[in-house]
C-alpha cells in the first residue's frame, strides 16, 4: 500500500505530513502454506522547520521463503517553496541483512536421507547471513492539489556478499503522480499510480482513497 508508506520509496518525502508521522504495518499472504510471504515495517517522520527540512527512520522485514530481509533507513531532505507548494531533495542510505536459510531448500538432484545436500555449491546447507549497503535519492513536489515524486533506489547497485553468492540489488526508478480532488466540504477524493521500473521489469500501481471529514476514509 505505497500511498501509506511513501517515506519507503522516496526518501524526498520526509516531513511532508507536516507533524511527527509514525506508521507501520504488515502483510501476510498464503497463510496456510509453510514459510508464507510475510512482511513488516514501521517508519517515523517528521519536519524540521528551523533547518528547512525533513529526516525519516524506517525499518523493514520481508520473509519469502528460505529468504529473509531485514533493513533500516534514513532519510534526509531539504524542503524550499516553489510556487503553493514545497519542493523537495532527498537522500537516503539504507543498511540491509539478507539471511538465505539452506536447511529448508529443496532441488531435484539434491540429498536429504538425514543429511543436506543440494548437489550445489552455491547454495548454502546452512542459515547465512549477509549484509550490505544501499543509497537512494529523491525528489517530491507537494501542494494541496498535487503530488509528484521522483527516485531512485540502489543507486550504486549493491551486491550481497554471502560465501559463493553474491546477489545483487537492481536500481529501481520509481515515479508518483497523485491529485487532492475536493468534491464537497465534506467528502475529497485522492486518486493516485505509482511506477516501479528496473527497465527489465516495470509495474504500475493504482489507488484512490475517498476522505470524509479528513478523517474517515476508505
Amino acid at each position: 500500500l505505497y500511498v501509506f508508506n511513501k517515506l519507503n520509496w522516496n526518501p524526498a518525502y520526509a516531513g511532508l505530513d507536516h507533524s511527527v508521522s509514525l506508521t507501520g504495518g504488515l502483510r501476510t499472504q498464503w497463510t496456510d502454506i509453510a514459510y508464507n510471504p510475510e512482511s513488516q515495517y514501521v517508519n517515523v517522520h517528521a519536519p524540521l522547520l528551523f533547518l528547512s527540512s525533513g529526516i525519516g527512520l524506517g525499518i523493514e522485514n520481508d520473509d519469502l521463503g528460505a529468504e529473509r530481509t531485514t533493513s533500516i533507513q534514513f532519510s534526509y531532505n531539504y524542503q524550499m517553496e516553489l510556487g503553493s507548494g514545497l519542493l523537495t531533495l532527498g537522500v537516503g542510505g539504507r543498511m540491509i541483512q539478507k539471511n538465505i536459510d539452506g536447511t529448508i531448500l529443496r532441488t531435484p538432484d539434491g540429498n536429504y536421507e538425514n543429511i543436506i545436500d543440494h548437489q550445489d555449491d552455491i547454495l548454502p546447507l546452512i542459515n547465512e547471513s549477509a549484509t550490505g549497503m544501499s543509497f537512494s535519492a529523491g525528489v517530491y513536489y507537494y501542494s494541496e492539489q498535487v503530488e509528484v515524486g521522483f527516485s531512485v533506489l540502489n543507486l550504486s547497485e549493491p551486491t550481497i556478499d554471502f560465501p559463493g553468492l553474491q546477489p545483487r540489488l537492481s536500481r529501481t526508478y520509481t515515479a508518483y503522480a497523485g491529485a487532492n480532488l475536493e468534491l464537497n466540504s465534506q467528502l475529497t477524493l485522492h486518486p493516485s499510480v505509482m511506477v516501479l521500473s528496473d527497465f527489465q521489469q516495470t509495474q504500475p500501481q493504482l489507488s484512490a482513497i475517498l476522505r470524509y471529514n479528513d478523517n474517515i476514509f476508505g
